[in-house]
């Protein structure tokens, strides 16, 4: 998944960016579309950070991605609403 390695990975999930379920029989994280997607745009807020010259703001990401699922909760109602009127 991406370039980034497992420590990336443990790191967003002790600060809360990415909370993957765990197995049972192995304690490896169990990753589904979702974690997927947060990864991605995590990468993605990282590199836009760094390019304007910021250091990254766990906070910040925190808050872009809490922004973001909002504003796709959003768009998903309001295509349901209009398939809906179909």
């Amino acid at each position: 998944m991406l370039s980034v390695v497992r420590q990336g990975y443990q790191y967003w999930d002790k600060v809360g960016l990415i909370s993957a379920k765990r197995c049972a029989g192995n304690n490896y994280r169990m990753f589904a579309a979702e974690h997927i997607r947060q990864a991605l745009i995590i990468y993605v807020l990282k590199l836009a950070f760094y390019a304007n010259g910021q250091k990254h703001y766990i906070e910040n990401i925190k808050q872009d991605l809490r922004d973001l699922t909002i504003m796709t909760k959003a768009k998903s109602r309001k295509w349901q609403r209009a398939l809906n009127n179909i």
